[in-house]
Order: structure tokens, then C-alpha cells, then sequence
């Protein structure tokens, strides 16, 4: 089967003949890199149009074709009709472009914020957990810690995972 890219369809694609939902396509038209592609990501900067994708029903055995909208090798999306891929792909100028790409990296921005936030409670525990009980001592009365007074430490990592939330 060889390695592909799967793009996240922003429509979800229904098999005509059981209604099964599908969410997602698989391609090897690009890199082929077992990348996965949002709405906004970035797929191949030399791409510009509409491409055909089939999907093929795991339960009853039809294959049912959507449209992969790629506008200056940014992906848009998918829509069930050519001529609708197509009208959106000429209907998205540059100033869409560039509030997507906009969108998607304050997105970005804000996950790294939380991925770092988490990891240095994670850090700042493994501390905790790694100290003399001296130390523990002085880690519990520090400000930081002040969540986890009292707390085992199945209620210290919930607390972590919630941050994770």
C-alpha cells in the first residue's frame, strides 16, 4: 500500500448507499510523508486546484467521489461537486489566503502556549517527586504548589491532565 497524506475533510463525505460518514481522505499525490492536513495547512506550495478523491466504503463496497480544493499549495477543503471546488477555489483571493494562514497560526500560538504550560507543571512535579521531603516541604509552600497541598498524587496529576484540557 505505500505510505500517503490524509487530509481532515471539512465536509464530511457520506456513502450514497448506507450513509456511513467519512471524515477524512487518504492521497499519494503529494509527498506522501503520513502527513495529516487541516483546513489552512500548508500541502505543497507548488499546488494550485482541484483534485478528485474517491472513497470507498468499508461496509458496503461503493466508492463515492469528493473534490480537494488546494489555492497556492494552502488547503481549503473539500466539496462534493467540481463545480463547486471550483467556484471556491476561484473565489478565494489573497486576502482569505492570508486571514486563514492568519487564523492558523494564532491557533498554533496558543497550543505551543498550553504545551509549554503543561510541560512545566509535568517538570516542576517530576521536581517534587525527585526531592529530599526537606524539599518537598519547601515545594508545598511555595506559591506554585499551593494547588496540590493536601493532595495525592492521583489528585496532582488529574490536575495536571485537566491542564491539558
Amino acid at each position: 500500500m505505500g505510505m500517503f497524506d490524509t487530509f481532515i475533510l471539512n465536509k464530511k463525505i457520506k456513502c450514497s448507499k448506507c450513509s456511513k460518514k467519512y471524515d477524512f481522505v487518504q492521497n499519494k499525490s503529494f509527498q506522501s510523508t503520513l502527513e495529516k492536513f487541516e483546513v489552512g495547512d500548508i500541502v505543497d506550495r507548488n499546488f494550485h486546484g482541484v483534485f478528485s478523491e474517491t472513497i470507498f466504503c468499508d461496509d458496503c463496497k461503493i466508492e463515492t467521489e469528493t473534490f480537494l480544493i488546494v489555492n497556492k499549495g494552502i488547503y481549503l477543503g473539500n466539496k462534493k461537486r467540481k463545480n463547486k471546488a471550483l467556484k471556491k477555489l476561484n473565489s478565494f483571493g489573497l486576502l482569505d489566503l492570508y486571514d486563514l494562514y492568519f487564523t492558523k497560526s494564532i491557533e498554533a500560538k496558543r497550543l505551543a502556549e498550553k504545551n509549554f504550560s503543561t510541560s512545566n507543571y509535568i517538570s516542576k512535579y517530576i521536581n517534587f517527586l525527585n526531592s529530599s521531603e526537606d524539599e518537598k516541604n519547601d515545594f508545598l509552600q511555595s506559591f506554585w504548589f499551593s494547588d496540590f497541598h493536601g493532595k495525592n498524587n492521583e489528585e496532582i496529576l488529574n490536575f495536571i491532565i485537566t491542564k491539558l484540557k
